[in-house]
Parts: structure tokens; sequence; C-alpha cells
């Protein structure tokens, strides 16, 4: 806490600036990867695909800032968070390269 997909965009904010300076640390450190959190817990009233959505937008600039650094960003699939699985981060990965091939 907080997730990326917080309601609350400053919420949000945290956990990018958070990441972001993981990233910076890792590639200074020379570490190959940081592993990050699956999209935390829905908040009431908000529908999966629209945490999905917000998720791959917050996370797009964060894997370029990750490629640019040479460091691997991996989501850690977790029980109770929007991506449980690693079957639900394929559907979503998947799905997102669907949208970018038209």
């Amino acid at each position: 806490y907080p997730s990326f997909i917080e309601p609350d965009p400053n919420y949000r904010r945290v956990r990018i600036d958070h990441t972001r300076r993981a990233l910076a640390l890792c590639a200074e450190l020379g570490a190959p990867h940081i592993t990050t959190e699956p999209g935390g817990p829905l908040a009431p009233g908000q529908g999966r695909q629209e945490a999905i959505d917000l998720f791959v937008e917050v996370l797009k600039p964060l894997a370029e800032l990750a490629e640019s650094l040479g460091v691997l960003l991996l989501i850690e699939p977790e029980p109770g968070l929007l991506i449980e699985t690693t079957d639900q981060y394929l559907e979503v990965a998947d799905a997102e390269l669907k949208k970018r091939m038209g």
C-alpha cells in the first residue's frame, strides 16, 4: 500500500515515485531486476477492467524507464490483489499486445 491502482492519484504517485527510485537504485547497484506488486486490491466500486486499464497505464512509463536503465521490472502475482496468478498476468499482457498491434 499504496498500489498502482489507487483511485486517488496522489496515493498512486507515492507508489510510482517509490518504484522510479527503486529502479534507479537498482541500476546504480548493478542489480538485474526489481519485483513489484501486481496492483492492489480493488477499491470499493472499482471495476476489474478499470483497474487493469489503470495498472497498464501506470506501468508503461515505468517499464520504459526500467528498459532505459537496463533493469527488469518484474510483477509478482499475489492472491487477493489485482493480478493473482501468472495466467492472469499473461491475459493482461496478451490483451495489451493485441491493442498495440491494432
